[in-house]
């Protein structure tokens, strides 16, 4: 049985059907990948608290462009696996999705507007790809309270010009609470499937 927590709606399960013959993704990397994007996810916000608490936003605005990429790679070298984030509305145009993430956030998408919570959804695969079978999972990251001062419905003039001088090209603001923002999402080439 595909490791899917929750059902994720007949799109997600029809673009994996190609992937039958595919083995199943171990348990071991699945707790590896949550393990991973947890974190992440802790570095970043401790960094980002850390900066808004003794130099306001705009430095944690500067975190994100100038640090959490790095963080990521160290993340990922210390975990042996590829970890990151990514969205459908991108501040950061090197976290843009690859196919199989935007299928994954658009069954999270069609999951949450049914009801839902972030919380409880993930998703893992094995996947042929032109490099391999690599492991694959994900899972949603929700607007959260903390976020709303950069990509919220309501950020301060002088962030957003500060954001724009940054990130010329973002369009990660205008989120309401609970909304999806993006996933986490964690790959690893499968050494010995079976």
């Amino acid at each position: 049985m595909r490791s899917l927590l929750i059902f994720l709606g007949a799109s997600a399960l029809t673009a994996c059907s190609v992937q039958e013959q595919m083995p199943d993704p171990s348990r071991q990397d699945v707790e590896h990948a949550r393990l991973a994007a947890a974190e992440l996810q802790h570095e970043l916000q401790a960094r980002l608290m850390e900066a808004m608490q003794s130099e306001g936003v705009e430095a944690a605005i500067g975190v994100c462009a100038d640090e959490a990429q790095l963080i990521s790679a160290r993340v990922s070298e210390a975990t042996n696996m590829d970890v990151g984030r990514t969205s459908f509305s991108l501040r950061n145009p090197d976290n843009a999705p690859d196919i199989w993430e935007r299928q994954q956030m658009a069954a999270f998408r069609a999951a949450m507007s049914q009801g839902e919570t972030p919380q409880s959804m993930e998703y893992s695969e094995v996947v042929e790809t032109e490099n391999g079978m690599m492991f694959r999972w994900m899972k949603p990251i929700p607007m959260g309270d903390l976020c709303q001062t950069c990509h919220g419905t309501n950020v301060a003039p002088e962030v957003l010009d500060l954001i724009h001088e940054l990130y010329p090209e973002d369009h990660a603001t205008g989120y309401e609470p609970g909304q999806l923002r993006g996933a986490f999402t964690v790959s690893r080439p499968v050494i010995n499937p079976g």
